[in-house]
């Protein structure tokens, strides 16, 4: 079980913290577009994909709340399709096993 958390934990820390990375850096190097709605959403979905990515490095660390914390950010992953739903069906599947393992 731990290294499955160990697995989801690093995925959701590497690609977490180069999404958040991206899309908040390049909303920086645009600060006159400060008033759009899209400025806005971009630094919601990167601030989102940061705390995956935080959640993703307590996975590792073995802290047992990172599992509720990556379970209720896990649903900001949908934005990328194919990996996300991957991630997503994979944390589903760590949360039913862990929860089966404490019962």
């Amino acid at each position: 079980m731990k290294k499955h958390c160990i697995i989801l934990g690093l995925v959701q820390f590497m690609f977490g913290m180069l999404i958040s990375i991206l899309l908040i850096a390049t909303n920086f190097s645009n600060l006159e577009s400060i008033v759009t709605i899209k400025w806005w959403l971009q630094m919601l979905v990167g601030i989102c994909f940061f705390v995956s990515a935080f959640s993703g490095f307590y996975l590792v660390k073995n802290k047992p709340w990172a599992v509720g914390l990556s379970k209720k950010t896990s649903f900001i992953w949908l934005v990328f399709f194919p990996l996300g739903l991957l991630v997503i069906a994979y944390n589903f599947w760590l949360i039913r096993r862990v929860n089966r393992d404490v019962n």
